[in-house]
């Protein structure tokens, strides 16, 4: 359907891009280790990349595509880090990798590369600093169950693509 509704030819570039990614993610879940970080990472940004794909092959700017592909994937550097140490409390483990601070300064450098790419992404921004700034909150307070973690990071991701479209519209 894409390959004859696109508006435009190279809607699919995104995939030569994220293929690497992708593979990494699909790589370690072969060899069931797929719930490590790496690879989460790897195939949630690897993923955002259909948003891209999406723009592109609606007729939108090479700009706008880049800047969504990385607004969700600061959103992904943000979040997974911060869900798998919310896990890790609750079973009473320990934290293995960088501190949360470091991501967030992650998220925050892909974001300062989206608005400079494309400053109607700013509204997206905005809203995936929100999500950082909610999770450090919440950190305060003991981990919730998985599942009251996954619908509040499921919101919070539908949150972030909404606001993120809306400025679009508005500014774009």
């Amino acid at each position: 359907a894409a390959l004859v509704t696109a508006d435009g030819g190279m809607w699919w570039w995104p995939v030569l891009v994220a293929a690497p990614l992708v593979g990494v993610e699909l790589w370690f879940d072969m060899r069931s280790r797929g719930r490590r970080l790496a690879p989460e990472l790897s195939g949630a940004i690897g993923i955002s990349a259909i948003a891209a794909m999406i723009v592109l092959a609606s007729g939108g700017s090479a700009a706008i595509a880049v800047g969504a592909w990385l607004v969700l994937s600061a959103r992904a550097v943000a979040s997974i880090p911060f869900v798998r140490a919310q896990v890790f409390r609750l079973h009473g483990r320990p934290r293995s990798g960088p501190p949360q601070p470091v991501w967030d300064l992650a998220a925050v450098a892909l974001l300062t590369g989206a608005v400079a790419v494309e400053h109607s992404l700013l509204a997206g921004a905005i809203a995936v600093l929100a999500v950082v700034a909610i999770q450090e909150v919440t950190a305060l307070s003991p981990p919730p169950k998985a599942t009251v973690q996954g619908i509040r990071q499921t919101i919070m991701g539908l949150s972030v693509v909404l606001v993120t479209w809306v400025g679009v519209l508005v500014w774009g």
